[in-house]
């Protein structure tokens, strides 16, 4: 989680409202067209500062909102937290899931029954693995820590 602060929110959300502008043309809206203003619409190939900025100001009202606080004690979330502890783990089941995923769809085309299973059982795998590797870890902890006589 991290700390709320009001000044830091406020300037969050000045600056997502000034994204949602920006992101259509001032007319569009009803404003003037404020020449000045207007900013090139970024890539999305690469992260640009102001795509980087949205997603920044984005995190940091999610994680310093209590509603997320409170959501993130709940017991059914152990999961994905076990997740975030082996994320590198994680990360290559996903990659590994993702090529198997690609290897399906050309072969049996990309048909919506597929894509679910294929994106379901992807989240699965990864939750389980993440769990199977808590639960080890935490044994092989407990094993470590136990005095000898």
């Amino acid at each position: 989680m991290l700390p709320r602060c009001d000044w830091a929110r406020a300037a969050a959300r000045a600056y997502l409202a000034f994204a949602l502008l920006q992101g259509r043309s001032w007319t569009e809206w009803g404003l003037p067209d404020l020449k000045p203003l207007a900013l090139m619409q970024p890539d999305k190939g690469h992260v640009a500062p102001l795509r980087l900025l949205d997603i920044l100001a984005l995190t940091y009202l999610a994680f310093s909102s209590e509603a997320v606080r409170r959501l993130s004690t709940r017991p059914w979330l152990k999961p994905i937290d076990a997740c975030s502890r082996h994320s590198l783990e994680i990360f290559a089941t996903g990659c590994l899931a993702a090529l198997v995923g690609r290897m399906s769809y050309r072969t049996f085309g990309p048909v919506w029954p597929l894509q679910i299973v294929m994106n379901l059982g992807g989240i699965m795998l990864m939750l389980v693995l993440a769990n199977i590797i808590d639960v080890r870890a935490r044994r092989r902890a407990a094993y470590e820590c136990k005095p000898t006589r």
